[in-house]
């Protein structure tokens, strides 16, 4: 539906298969490039054991738990969240929660301010 025609005229069938072919390899690559990043949990040691005890850790379990959220409702948590510790796609994230990528994409500058600015403030 995308193809060219205009400017390619010549060797229609022939480039559309070669155009598939590059952006299939170019997906597989990028499978590959991430899954070599990616290894299972159990493989990795942490080489110090994290400190349950400090302050913006604390803080910032409660704000996951929804406890210490003021300023922020739970819909802007959840693309925090999803958008930046579980690096979901923030496209899929607006869809999910009924709301235009921009909206969403606003929401969460707005949010991440709110925590940035309380922390600053409290730390």
């Amino acid at each position: 539906m995308s193809y060219p025609l205009e400017r390619r005229r010549r060797k229609v069938a022939a480039n559309l298969l070669l155009d598939t072919r590059h952006r299939v390899f170019r997906s597989h690559q990028i499978e590959i490039a991430l899954a070599s990043v990616i290894e299972p949990l159990e493989d990795n040691e942490a080489p110090i054991e994290p400190r349950f005890d400090d302050p913006v850790y604390m803080s910032a379990q409660r704000l996951i738990e929804g406890e210490n959220d003021e300023g922020i409702n739970h819909r802007d948590i959840a693309l925090i969240l999803g958008s930046r510790v579980y690096d979901r796609d923030l496209q899929d994230l607006a869809e999910e929660l009924g709301l235009s990528y921009d909206a969403a994409r606003k929401r969460r500058q707005r949010a991440e301010k709110v925590i940035r600015t309380r922390w600053l403030r409290e730390y």
